[in-house]
């Protein structure tokens, strides 16, 4: 029982001690300690350094079990304290957050490329110079339309004039 878990670096007590303790990542390949060093005939036996109340106080919490057990690997992150693959992929990949203007783009009533072309505009992927810019293209990086302005995504869409005298013109 604790044989293969340190007092120091795994997370037996809730957090490592190290992480409790703040200790610097530097002495931690120093802490070779096992918790079963630390259990004798069924009771914590601390040594000085770790006799501090707040370890005390939450060593107490713990139940020694009767028996001897092999220690075991648990997934803190679910009510069993096993891994599945599913809890693995929600833990790595957690679920996109939900956004709101998005139920206002994708309807029945709006062609769906009008509301890609919003959903590209709201993330920052329209194709424009300011765009490339950052995927390293060597472009010319003004404005084909009204030739005064850098192309971005805001001067195209909101501040063209040329833009907006277009919109204006279908009835937009």
């Amino acid at each position: 029982m604790g044989e293969n878990i340190s007092i120091w670096t795994d997370n037996w007590f809730g957090e490592p001690l190290v992480d409790f303790f703040n200790i610097d990542l530097f002495f931690h390949a120093g802490f070779l300690e096992k918790v079963s060093e630390i259990i004798v005939d069924g009771f914590w036996n601390l040594p000085p350094t770790l006799r501090v109340n707040e370890v005390t106080d939450r060593l107490a919490s713990i139940v020694l079990p009767c028996v001897h057990l092999q220690d075991t690997l648990v997934w803190s992150h679910s009510a069993d304290g096993k891994l599945t693959s599913k809890l693995a992929v929600a833990f790595l990949r957690p679920a996109a957050p939900h956004l709101p203007w998005a139920d206002l783009i994708w309807k029945g009533c709006i062609p769906p490329s009008h509301s890609f072309t919003f959903w590209r505009l709201m993330h920052r992927k329209m194709p424009t110079d300011e765009n490339l810019w950052t995927q390293c293209w060597v472009i010319v990086y003004v404005c084909r339309f009204c030739l005064s302005r850098d192309e971005t995504s805001q001067h195209l869409f909101l501040q063209c004039p040329l833009c907006n005298r277009a919109l204006d013109l279908v009835g937009w």
